[in-house]
């Protein structure tokens, strides 16, 4: 399919009202005017979203594929087939109505562990059978574990060895926890305190005989059915228990198959093989997988270490990979900090046939019948050597990355935009698609459009575009924040329309590009409104940063923030810049005046990527320890959990400013 000047992705549905301060609906190309969105009559539910990747090898396919442990590390993949795991399902799943666990439709199961075999089981168990999953995150931190626990009022949840542990270590906590089901096999700790505690504990395969032993039939969900309270980490306060239906989990899998019908989607088959790591608590990897199982496709877990990623994908050799942004760029600076280490002809001939490529993009192609052989083929083999497809979310892909990634891995780059209120399916870019700066157009399952937000300036009156915040509404849309109709009310309108928070606009081709937010905003002193997260992405390109967390206040005319430096690349700047080498990277961090040095060049970064005055940060903290899941400072897709980097930094942040007043 050719991308022409004209072509547009979706279009204003002529037969919507016009509303004052807003956009008329947009939809995708395929649909027309006025017709109702696509919905999943032939799938309305995870069963038959499973039963149709089932039927696509009559069962006999692989499905679920993990690594053995082994002396001195994992073994080869082994797989379950479709057929045998929806016998595992079945067992488990009868287990669960049995009187010893004696759930019910519509009660909550807590399921706390990394992405594996059991997860899945546990999952599709539960909703078979009308039951509603809650996935706990592995780095939520306690005090949320014990809200969602209490809010829920969880009675059973199932957990991997450590994760048990950790719960009954708090289990005074929430006192409705009477029932523990442990993935691995339970050691006599675990016993012990399962017993001081008067929970019940289970091991997981045990359950599944007896289940096997006591077949009772599926208690099966219908569309509207809940079938997950998928809760949002949050960047302050509790976190939010958003309600997905069986329509929500699903919509992305028809979204998929209305795109393969087009030809704007790769055909995927039984022979497709996706590595599974990011967490399966997230709605990303839920649709993904979804999606996956729905065309029959193979699902390999990673043994349990993101340090070991690039071992599993050897192992496994995926062609389906799905990641988020952080971890996309850090291929995209590994490889070229390798190719500007080896320099001479090699950095020649790289970036020759990098530029070469470039410039198909332009005209839709990402092949190259020479430099993918010659110059290419060692990165591609970084990703297993076989990936036809890479698919990024949770957050923004640079252009960089994205044409990076187009050129060196010569396969379908797609990014998708949505929220966990959405289930994730909002927007995805198309496989002919190769320009950059967007996220596509509004998937077949919804229509999309932008409202005022006069106070930032953003209308949809505006000219050569339309701008405003992103406001969704159809299949994929959320029922509502659990026990919170206050929240609810807040986001969701009557007409079912979510309010994303997010600004976006409306290009030449009518796909959506996202350039602000709603929330995460300050109000300068001066009376300048400054988006964080837009400016921690610029001087997230900058050679010495790391990450970095950037704030202001409406008291406070500047900006100061908190930088982590890339510790190889900081020594080298600090030396080159006059510090002393002998010292420890630690006590360059505290060096007074190479934080002024790199201040002022990071001022000259920001400058030349656009940035007001404003918008540039006048004075930082170098922070020596990165931020971490584990400190609660990243959410599960690695964002910067705002509220929490602030209750850390705000006697520094504090001190930062008091030195811009000293000056």
């Amino acid at each position: 399919m050719k991308i022409t000047k004209d072509f547009k992705f979706s279009f204003a549905d002529p037969e919507a009202p016009e509303v004052s301060g807003e956009t008329k609906p947009y939809r995708h190309f395929t649909l027309n005017p006025g017709e109702p969105l696509k919905d999943n009559t032939a799938c309305p539910t995870v069963y038959e979203n499973f039963m149709h990747g089932y039927n696509e090898t009559e069962g006999k396919g692989n499905f679920l594929g993990y690594r053995p442990p082994v002396e001195n590390g994992f073994g080869p993949y082994e797989w379950f087939s479709y057929e045998e795991t929806l016998q595992k399902i079945k067992n488990f799943g009868s287990a669960l109505l049995s009187e010893k666990i004696g759930l019910k439709p519509s009660d909550p199961i807590g399921i706390y562990s990394i992405n594996r075999v059991e997860w899945v089981v546990t999952d599709y168990g539960a909703n078979f059978n009308s039951i509603i999953t809650v996935p706990l995150y592995d780095t939520l931190g306690l005090q949320a574990l014990q809200y969602i626990i209490n809010q829920v009022e969880m009675r059973v949840c199932c957990a991997s060895l450590d994760k048990a542990k950790k719960l009954l270590a708090n289990i005074s906590s929430y006192p409705t926890l009477k029932i523990l089901i442990c993935y691995d096999k339970i050691d006599d700790d675990l016993k012990k305190m399962a017993e001081d505690a008067s929970v019940e504990i289970y091991y997981f395969a045990d359950l599944e005989k007896e289940g096997e032993e006591n077949q009772k039939d599926f208690i099966l969900p219908k569309n509207d059915t809940i079938g997950v309270i998928c809760y949002t980490s949050g960047t302050t306060g509790n976190p939010k228990g958003a309600l997905l239906s069986q329509d929500n989990i699903v919509s992305f899998s028809r979204a998929i198959q209305n795109l393969r019908d087009n030809d704007l989607f790769r055909y995927v088959t039984h022979e497709d093989i996706y590595l599974s790591y990011l967490p399966l608590a997230h709605v990303f990897e839920r649709v993904v997988q979804n999606t996956v199982t729905y065309f029959g496709g193979q699902i390999g877990f990673y043994q349990g270490d993101t340090h070991k990623i690039l071992d599993d994908v050897a192992a496994l050799k995926p062609t389906l990979f799905a990641s988020v942004p952080r971890l996309l760029n850090r291929i995209y600076d590994a490889v070229w900090d390798n190719i500007n280490r080896k320099g001479g002809f090699t950095a020649w001939l790289f970036n020759f046939a990098y530029n070469s490529k470039k410039r198909g993009l332009k005209r839709g192609r990402n092949t190259h019948w020479l430099w993918d052989r010659i110059v290419f083929n060692n990165v591609r083999n970084k990703l297993g050597g076989n990936v036809k497809a890479i698919y990024s979310g949770s957050a923004p892909l640079s252009a960089d990355v994205t044409d990076f990634l187009n050129i060196c891995f010569s396969c379908d780059v797609q990014e998708g935009y949505g929220q966990t209120e959405t289930c994730a399916c909002l927007s995805l870019t198309d496989k002919w698609d190769m320009e950059s700066g967007h996220v596509g157009g509004p998937q077949s399952p919804v229509e999309v459009k932008l409202r005022d937000i006069e106070d930032m300036g953003y209308l949809s009156t505006d000219k050569p575009y339309p701008r405003g915040e992103i406001c969704v509404r159809g299949h994929s849309v959320f029922r509502g924040y659990y026990k919170n109709p206050e929240l609810t009310k807040e986001v969701l309108d009557e007409d079912g329309w979510f309010r994303t928070g997010d600004i976006g606009i409306w290009d030449d081709h009518n796909r959506i590009a996202i350039i602000d937010r709603v929330k995460n905003i300050f109000k300068l002193a001066q009376g300048e409104y400054v988006a964080p997260e837009k400016i921690e992405e610029v001087y997230l390109k900058y050679p010495v940063v790391n990450q970095i967390f950037v704030h202001g206040e409406s008291l406070e005319s500047q900006l100061v923030g908190i930088v982590v430096p890339k510790k190889k690349e900081f020594i080298e700047y600090a030396v080159a810049n006059g510090v002393d080498a002998s010292l420890s990277y630690e006590e360059m961090c505290k060096d007074k005046n190479i934080i002024k040095k790199l201040v002022k060049d990071m001022d000259a970064h920001a400058r030349s990527h656009n940035l007001k005055g404003f918008e540039t940060i006048r004075n930082i903290y170098l922070e020596p320890k990165e931020f971490t899941e584990e400190e609660n400072l990243l959410s599960p897709i690695l964002k910067i959990k705002r509220g929490q980097a602030l209750q850390k930094y705000r006697a520094i942040i504090r001190e930062l400013y008091d030195e811009l007043k000293r000056k």
